[in-house]
């Protein structure tokens, strides 16, 4: 059984936070092609079709998400860790259950994290019907987690499920529009490993 520092595995998981933030765009606009903040319609420019059908203006879409990361070892596998229970020994439930997110932004980073390898978004609702009614079993991964503060430990359990498996209205892959340029982490700006890694 493996076993993660739950430290190191936090500031993985705030730099894809950060990442996230950052490409945002990027990253919902094929799924969410309609994606507007705050935009009013302007009825000079030709856009009186709208108002005709009772719409004056679109405002933001608020969508909850949570963002996870996989060691870039794994990307090669094309498979996905679904966390079904976050501590073994209490009975609590993993992520895949419990998140009140809408859509999980699933990452893989290389490993100096200034390159974006690939991503889904996995839509957990779709997910977690699918699991519900699917027939098939899947490998099952133990990991055993110590927080170095208090040296506390716990067990997740994940299954690994190949991203083949997955029907289509169960995720979505980020475009990799992003691939284009390497992250900017030599700054000091939000980014910056300097200010996650300390």
């Amino acid at each position: 059984m493996n076993e993660h520092i739950f430290q190191n595995s936090l500031k993985v998981g705030t730099f894809a936070e950060l990442f996230v933030k950052k490409y945002y765009q990027q990253i919902f606009a094929e799924i969410i092609p309609s994606f507007s903040i705050l935009q009013i319609c302007d009825y000079d420019r030709k856009e009186d079709h709208l108002q005709r059908k009772g719409i004056d203006g679109f405002v933001e879409v608020k969508i909850p998400y949570e963002v996870k990361t996989r060691d870039f070892r794994y990307y090669k596998e094309q498979d996905i860790l679904l966390e079904i229970m976050a501590e073994n020994e209490n009975n609590k439930l993993g992520w895949v259950y419990t998140t009140e997110s809408k859509i999980v932004i699933y990452l893989w980073f290389n490993q100096e994290r200034d390159f974006f390898i690939g991503g889904y978004l996995l839509l957990i609702e779709n997910i977690r019907k699918w699991l519900l009614e699917k027939k098939k079993q899947y490998h099952v991964i133990k990991v055993k987690s110590r927080n170095e503060k208090n040296n506390s430990f716990w067990t997740t359990i994940s299954i690994v499920v190949p991203i083949s498996d997955f029907p289509k209205n169960c995720l979505e892959r980020i475009s990799k529009k992003i691939n284009s340029a390497r992250l900017d982490v030599t700054k000091t700006g939000e980014l910056s490993l300097e200010n996650i890694y300390g």
